[in-house]
């Protein structure tokens, strides 16, 4: 495997991270899913030339489970596309992610998730604090180089 010097995982230009050589068989890929009741969050990347774009998706389908007089039976889907993994996580923001429960997380991204969700917690100084620990759990299997 090629060596290279570290850079951000949200800069990518080389195909090789951290240790981990990303193939590039597929243009898009997971980097982080958060489930939520009638609904999930994703952040998705895609290589466009030699660098990524980082899509956030927030699906809810709640309003398809409550009467159509109350919602208009309609699904609600939100698409960011940006440039970097923490703009990504951003827009997530509106909504209490961290506080989600973590479904996965791309080895190549753990630490980088990991440091956002404890950024938020610290923010916040409220809510669901013991997630933190599925977060640990989640990043650090993901990524297993990382220290908790």
């Amino acid at each position: 495997m090629a060596t290279t010097a570290i850079c951000p995982a949200s800069a990518i230009f080389l195909n090789v991270i951290r240790g981990i050589e990303m193939t590039r068989t597929t243009d898009e890929f997971l980097v982080l899913r958060v489930g939520a009741e009638g609904g999930d969050m994703t952040v998705r990347a895609r290589w466009q030339g030699e660098s990524l774009q980082f899509i956030a998706q927030l699906r809810d389908s709640t309003p398809l489970m409550l009467d159509e007089e109350d919602s208009g039976g309609l699904a609600i889907r939100h698409d960011y596309t940006v440039d970097t993994l923490e703009l990504a996580l951003a827009r997530l923001d509106r909504w209490p992610w961290h506080q989600l429960y973590p479904l996965s997380v791309h080895p190549t991204f753990a630490h980088e998730v990991l440091a956002a969700v404890k950024a938020r917690f610290d923010a916040d100084g409220y809510g669901h604090r013991d997630r933190l620990s599925d977060w640990q759990s989640i990043c650090v299997g993901a990524g297993n180089h990382l220290q908790e």
